[in-house]
């Protein structure tokens, strides 16, 4: 799907692409850019598996919300749901943590907006996000981002860096 829209100064642009993880699982990617944010919304076939919501300011892209589902419950067949409930086992999950997705998602980042005029990205890091993933500041770094500590923040880990090489 690629539809363009013209919306006052506003230009929209819709797309979709698909990837593969490392377990080689399928995912589409739904994107959505205009001139003051860009938002990818991630399914695993009916199931969301995450999405990326960043805000363009001039030649910078700030990353905003960066989420991948960790735990997706399965029950979409009615048999299953049955048969979990019946012999009262755990309902079945799938996550979509630690298999290349993020990274899928990032390198497709870098490319889109490079395209786009967009010179560098930022962003902060959440306490939370690096509570939930003791690894996140070394995925940054090897997305090529820099990351400066923030030691006086209560909210914020550190802050990320990274310039965008223009084509």
């Amino acid at each position: 799907m690629n539809t363009r829209t013209d919306m006052s100064d506003k230009i929209t642009e819709e797309f979709s692409y698909e990837f593969t993880d490392r377990m080689g699982r399928d995912f589409q990617a739904r994107v959505c850019i205009d001139a003051d944010q860009l938002v990818i919304h991630v399914y695993y076939g009916k199931y969301r598996a995450g999405h990326m919501f960043c805000t363009i300011r001039g030649d910078e892209l700030m990353l905003g919300d960066i989420f991948l589902e960790n735990a997706v419950e399965l029950l979409g067949v009615p048999i299953r749901r049955f048969v979990c409930r019946l012999f009262r086992l755990p309902k079945p999950t799938i996550s979509f943590r630690r298999n290349g997705l993020g990274s899928e998602i990032m390198e497709f980042l870098f490319e889109t907006v490079s395209n786009r005029g967009i010179k560098k990205i930022v962003g902060q890091v959440p306490v939370k996000g690096v509570a939930e993933n003791p690894k996140l500041l070394d995925w940054y770094r090897s997305m090529g981002f820099s990351v400066t500590p923030k030691h006086d923040d209560k909210l914020w880990v550190a802050e990320i860096r990274r310039p965008i090489n223009l084509s």
